[in-house]
């Protein structure tokens, strides 16, 4: 965590920015050597919340990222589940199919420039929720 955090650093980012693009790197990183969407987001899902707590980032958002950004790279990586079942299904090589996966382009761009102009602004969720007492007859 603290890695991430001292490479936001160095780049000149500080806050929410820094906290969404060491979120956004950090699955980044788990799912390549993982491969697997799930098991990357089970991993690196507690260093997230630490890095999103620290930098005032809203959970959602983070969650957001973790999910977005895993999607992103199963897309990209040629030795990725959705990548060899496709080029099974069609008779082709993985990285020739990597290059031709325009969603995962656009779909981390869009994510990218959410960080960038924080968009969407999220309203903040109640700190607590009442509950009510009891029942009066």
């Amino acid at each position: 965590m603290n890695a991430i955090l001292a490479l936001t650093r160095r780049l000149k980012m500080t806050g929410k920015r820094a906290g969404e693009f060491g979120i956004s790197a950090l699955i980044i990183a788990a799912n390549l050597f993982v491969a697997n969407n799930v098991v990357a987001i089970v991993v690196a899902a507690d260093v997230a919340k630490d890095i999103a707590i620290a930098q005032l980032v809203d959970l959602r958002r983070s969650a957001s990222y973790l999910d977005i950004f895993s999607c992103v790279v199963q897309g990209l990586i040629p030795y990725g589940a959705q990548i060899l079942l496709a080029s099974a299904i069609g008779k082709i090589s993985p990285l020739a199919l990597t290059g031709t996966t325009y969603y995962c382009w656009i779909l981390g761009i869009v994510a990218v420039l959410s960080i960038i102009f924080q968009y969407p602004r999220l309203k903040p969720l109640p700190e607590t929720i009442t509950q009510p007492e009891t029942l009066q007859d």
